[in-house]
């Protein structure tokens, strides 16, 4: 390799790196924006996140690599035209296509080394990052009461303060509707409490003082003359104690989908072929025979039905001629 192409291939590969990074940063950043709204206020460990940015970075490969090649071309002779080492190399006799050769052959590596990748990297990027990220959307978000703001997080009630110190609360309200169907059938009110819970626990418990509670009966005989019976009562002190269960971690390595085409390599998507068009040609040949029964009759296989029918009708033709000729 002479002087000229190591100085080329040097520039082309140094630029091509930085623009890589570059280009993948940027694409990692639209996926992040993409999925933001299933990441945000799940109470995932930080290294969940960089595992699931690792694995994203794998799957954007594809799409980085050609962007970083188009700039690294440009740029390098560029480059060279603008310090006119170009002009030089064309007077001292070398051709285009030998200034270009050095990044034909790296080109050449980089598009063998990007199938491997693709075929052996990306299809294992794509099944673990896919289901990280479904399972981290399937996690509930960290309990964050908002003054004003009414928050239904927690399965079966509606709960909404007015402000709030530290684990102090004021002007609650909490609507009660587990019972599917029935609405809001039971509400409390409390000017102040407290509430007694920390991040993981199982158990979150409201202390109230000096509030007020409705709950409404459903009568099991309706009339529309009637008044719907209801419980109307005050307290001094009312502890509510919510059950948290559903808020604990969940299997964030659980997979929840295996069968996806960016998941296969070369040799999986080939069976996978093949098992679709033996589900095609079998679906196919269904459809067919039955738009032929329905249009040009069922046929049978039974010979020995088909025989006894023949001989049927041909021992009825024969008794109704020998009728025919005794009565004429």
């Amino acid at each position: 390799m002479q002087r000229i192409d190591k100085y080329i291939l040097r520039s082309f590969l140094g630029i091509f790196l930085k623009t890589l990074g570059i280009s993948i940063f940027f694409l990692l950043m639209q996926m992040v924006w993409k999925y933001v709204d299933d990441l945000a206020g799940r109470g995932i460990e930080w290294f969940y996140i960089i595992k699931l940015m690792f694995f994203w970075s794998a799957s954007v490969l594809p799409m980085a690599v050609p962007i970083a090649v188009l700039f690294a071309g440009i740029m390098v002779f560029g480059d060279l035209s603008e310090s006119k080492e170009f002009a030089a190399a064309k007077s001292s006799g070398a051709s285009f296509y030998r200034l270009i050769r050095p990044i034909l052959i790296a080109l050449a590596f980089i598009s063998a080394g990007m199938f491997i990748v693709s075929n052996n990297l990306i299809p294992v990027a794509n099944f673990k990052g896919e289901n990280l990220l479904i399972n981290i959307a399937k996690q509930r978000p960290t309990f964050n009461l908002q003054p004003g703001i009414f928050y239904g997080g927690i399965d079966g009630y509606s709960i909404k303060i007015g402000r709030k110190n530290d684990n102090e609360i004021y002007d609650i309200i909490i609507y009660n509707h587990k019972e599917r169907g029935k609405g809001n059938h039971s509400l409390v009110t409390a000017p102040s409490g407290v509430i007694k819970y920390n991040e993981g626990n199982k158990w979150m418990e409201f202390i109230l003082f000096n509030g007020n509670s409705y709950q409404e009966y459903e009568l099991e005989s309706k009339r529309s003359n009637n008044r719907e019976p209801f419980l109307e009562s005050t307290f001094e002190k009312m502890i509510i104690r919510l059950d948290m269960g559903s808020y604990a971690m969940g299997d964030l390595y659980k997979v929840s989908r295996s069968d996806e085409y960016n998941m296969l390599n070369v040799n999986q998507l080939n069976i996978a072929i093949n098992d679709l068009y033996k589900k095609y040609r079998k679906r196919q040949n269904e459809v067919s025979n039955t738009m032929r029964n329905k249009f040009f009759g069922w046929k049978t296989n039974d010979s020995s039905l088909s025989s006894s029918s023949e001989g049927y009708s041909v021992k009825n033709r024969i008794g109704q001629k020998y009728l025919f000729r005794a009565t004429k």
